[in-house]
């Protein structure tokens, strides 16, 4: 095979030497024969003339790999061009792509900027003619104010020259009542404490039991009972968790008013189901009823877990139903009967309360009320035009020293008394002006008070221009 061959596979340097000295060796042989042969032939011009061979074949090896090197150089240069003009293709198609993709991009962003422009100026509009009508309207109300204003104005003249014809009247307190003012019946501390319940409520656990006072006395009435479930265990029914407040307390087991639906199943614990005790107090008039309910928890699939008794409660953790709260509240709010008074009550019907627990719970009732309606309650009284303002003192249950003690505080009273409503500001006792600043800063209209030092504040037009302060009459009267 020739070197020329286009089927040629050169061989590496290694392998080409040992193919060398293999020939070298083999001519090597050959001479010795030769010369065995021959037996005296010249051995110097023998070795000259392999030399000479040898040497020619190094040539041509160096010559043949010169050419093999020059022709990977050739195709490697070749190829490297041929990679450089499809780079160059590729980055042309990739740089007319990419402008492509910002002349887009541009007429994209010309279209949002104009839009925006657009928007912007409809805004505007908008906003103008939204501008023109509150001014219009704001024109209306100020026109009606005024006129109200006037008039109200034109009362305050009238109680000046009423008070100037007063003036020379001066009654001293004795002639106020004396009897109602000095000659009242004294009241203990005891019966103090109890006509002002702690603010924020006997600090007792959230659950429906009575706390220690009231153990004893249940301890009498009953006493432990064990009573077999259908599946043939123990179970306590008024150990002192749920020790029954009535003489008849009724009980509902789980299986007397609930059915597993299909494909439920309870949840466990224990190897039993695990179940607690719902307490319900009805009030029926001359008569109270005490409902336990045996609650569990089930699951269904595709719904998840549900409760066999669901809390519907009207106030979270209070037991009273609807008539009972409402009874109890109008004992204490409307005809001033203490927690021990109501209690009492209660009791002389068969219902078995202390005033630690009832106060427990009127206290969740008053939170849920304060909570749902003191905006509203707030909004209206805001709205009147006229309020009578006063404040007084009240004993409050405070921590001091690590003990509890009840001391005077200040809580403020404002009554509006064409909508029949009144609000009470109490900021931790204090008499001082910041106390009812915020809240008196937000009325318009006029406010009857007594002289004091506080109130002259409001007196000033340019810091409350709404607020128009006019003196009690009985007040007036009086001896200052």
């Amino acid at each position: 095979m020739s070197e020329k061959s286009s089927t040629f596979a050169p061989m590496d340097k290694d392998m080409q030497l040992r193919l060398a000295r293999a020939r070298i060796a083999q001519l090597l042989a050959e001479k010795q024969e030769a010369l065995e042969l021959a037996g005296g032939f010249d051995k110097e011009s023998l070795e000259r003339q392999l030399r000479a061979e040898y040497e020619t074949q190094i040539e041509q090896l160096k010559a043949y790999y010169t050419s093999v090197i020059d022709g990977m150089r050739r195709d490697f240069e070749k190829h490297m061009e041929e990679i450089r003009k499809s780079h160059k293709v590729e980055m042309d198609d990739m740089k007319k792509t990419l402008t492509d993709m910002m002349s887009q991009q541009k007429e994209n962003f010309e279209k949002v900027v104009q839009t925006l422009k657009d928007q912007g100026k409809e805004n505007v509009r908008m906003v103008l003619e939204s501008k023109n009508d509150s001014e219009e309207a704001t024109k209306r109300e100020n026109t009606m104010l005024k006129t109200q204003l006037a008039k109200l104005l034109a009362e305050v003249e009238a109680y000046k020259k009423l008070a100037q014809h007063n003036q020379g009247k001066r009654f001293k307190r004795s002639s106020e009542k004396k009897k109602l003012l000095n000659d009242r019946a004294t009241v203990t501390r005891e019966e103090e404490k109890d006509a002002y319940p702690d603010i924020d409520g006997p600090k007792e656990g959230d659950n429906d039991a009575p706390d220690a006072n009231n153990k004893a006395e249940c301890a009498k009435k009953s006493s432990y009972k064990v009573k077999d479930k259908p599946d043939g265990r123990k179970d306590r029914t008024d150990y002192q968790k749920n020790k029954p407040y009535t003489d008849n307390p009724i009980y509902h087991r789980l299986s007397e008013y609930f059915t597993l639906p299909l494909g439920g199943k309870f949840v466990m614990r224990n190897g039993s189901i695990d179940t607690w005790w719902y307490r319900v107090i009805k009030r029926i008039p001359e008569h109270y009823e005490e409902h336990f309910y045996e609650v569990a928890k089930y699951s269904l699939p595709g719904v998840g877990r549900l409760q066999t008794m669901p809390n519907d409660r009207v106030v979270k953790g209070c037991p009273f139903d609807n008539d009972m709260i409402a009874y109890i509240l109008s004992e204490h709010f409307c005809y001033n009967c203490t927690f021990q008074k109501i209690v009492e009550k209660l009791k002389s019907v068969g219902l078995n309360l202390n005033p630690q627990t009832l106060g427990i719970q009127i206290h969740k009732v008053i939170k849920y009320f304060r909570d749902e309606m003191s905006g509203a309650w707030e909004k209206a009284i805001q709205e009147t035009h006229n309020w009578n303002v006063d404040e007084t003192s009240v004993l409050v249950g405070i921590e001091e020293d690590g003990e509890r003690k009840y001391k005077k505080r200040y809580l403020w009273g404002f009554k509006a008394k064409v909508a029949k409503l009144a609000w009470f500001v109490y900021e931790h006792g204090s008499r001082g002006l910041n106390a009812i600043k915020e809240f008196m800063g937000k009325f318009i209209g006029f406010f009857t008070s007594d002289g004091y030092v506080v109130y002259k504040v409001f007196d000033d037009d340019i810091e409350y221009p709404g607020l128009h302060r006019s003196a009690c009459l009985v007040h007036i009267r009086r001896n200052l």
